[in-house]
């Protein structure tokens, strides 16, 4: 019999099946991508004053090796201005980010945010479609532009041309970017191929990663609203993460962040397991009668107390844990 809580076990037993045979840890000759395979969530909630993020922690490697990591997908930006929830191609996010990560105005007019992102997009996908195509073959941008918009059959540019479209197609570089404009207009925005920002703020939250479908299914499922507390959100959230786990891609490690009008902050350890026990107890059949000897043990019955306190300490306000609690949730 296992002695690891049930979710857990899968993600251990999964792990073993995927490195039983030592021959699938062998890397792929050439170049091995590193992706962020991935779910990340982002949820509207009391009443717009907070954004509530959560992100997986797995990597992959090639297309046989994906592992729970000690890396983060949530990124704070400008010093925590605005927080950027990462999926796909390692090398493509991170030179987004490099972009992204000084500009001041994430808490300015959201039509500049918007502009700003779009850009920025622009340009990393040209820089890195230049890197990947047009270098290895000795042209510019320019002499592609020229050469493809003059008539007649020129079988090697046709060749580039099609590599052009194929690293179009391939692109694998989505973010949602989430912050506060205006000092209290929270902003949920996703940004992916072909460098087109959508705002899902009026639906309330949103997901990237191969597993986002499923969470956002979740959320859909469960009725999320905009007007419920900080730390029913942060459990819904938490359960469209768990819902995407059944993506093989999609990691067991989490990270949770808050954004306010104030900035981000980190979501505290101590919440996750408590999370996670609440998360098993309700998601038990009914019919099952009898607790297996492997489940989690029982939250406390004072969970939702506790859950909120650890809301308000990750908040910052746990000094006035009476009075701003209530506001929180």
């Amino acid at each position: 019999m296992h002695k690891l809580p049930a979710r857990q076990f899968y993600f251990v037993e999964r792990k073993k099946q995927n490195v039983s045979d030592r021959s699938r840890l062998r890397l792929p000759r050439g170049k091995v991508e590193t992706r962020r395979v991935t779910v990340c969530v982002a949820a509207v909630a009391s009443h717009g004053s907070t954004i509530v993020c959560i992100a997986d922690k797995a990597l992959s490697y090639g297309d046989q090796i994906v592992w729970d990591s000690d890396s983060t997908k949530i990124i704070c930006l400008n010093g925590g201005d605005a927080v950027a929830l990462t999926a796909g191609a390692e090398g493509y996010i991170a030179r987004y980010l490099m972009k992204i990560s000084p500009f001041k105005g994430y808490k300015n007019d959201l039509l500049g945010i918007i502009c700003f992102l779009e850009e920025k997009y622009k340009e990393t996908f040209e820089e890195i479609q230049d890197i990947e195509v047009l270098i290895p073959h000795g042209i510019t941008r320019e002499q592609y532009v020229a050469a493809i918009s003059s008539p007649g059959e020129k079988p090697v540019i046709q060749c580039i041309n099609e590599q052009m479209t194929k690293f179009q197609r391939n692109f694998d570089c989505q973010l949602l970017v989430c912050g506060f404009w205006g000092g209290s207009q929270p902003y949920i925005l996703d940004i992916g191929p072909p460098g087109r920002v959508t705002d899902y703020t009026a639906i309330g939250f949103h997901a990237v990663g191969e597993g986002a479908s499923s969470a956002v299914g979740r959320l859909l499922f469960v009725g999320h609203k905009r007007t419920d507390g900080v730390a029913h959100t942060l459990f819904d959230c938490f359960d469209a993460k768990a819902a995407a786990e059944m993506t093989a891609s999609v990691g067991y490690e989490w990270d949770g962040y808050f954004i306010t009008g104030a900035g981000a902050r980190r979501l505290v350890e101590d919440a996750k397991p408590l999370i996670d026990r609440v998360w098993a107890k309700r998601n038990r059949s009914p019919f099952r009668k009898k607790k297996d000897p492997d489940a989690l043990p029982n939250p406390p019955g004072d969970w939702e107390i506790r859950l909120r306190k650890f809301v308000a300490k990750s908040l910052g306000v746990e000094n006035d844990i009476g009075i701003r609690v209530d506001k929180i949730d």
